[in-house]
């Protein structure tokens, strides 16, 4: 989370669903992509392509 915007984000995720789904969203499909990159887990070429 960009440390400067932690306030705006967290009004956000109190009050509009929508953005609290989105966040969650990037979040889960951030910590994929980081796992993947540090050789944790393996990624189909499928996977990589979406």
């Amino acid at each position: 989370m960009l440390k400067e915007y932690r306030d705006e984000i967290s009004e956000l995720k109190q009050n509009n669903a929508h953005f609290t789904k989105i966040f969650h969203d990037h979040n889960e499909l951030d910590q994929k992509v980081q796992d993947a990159e540090k050789g944790r887990v393996g990624m189909s070429d499928t996977e990589i392509e979406i």
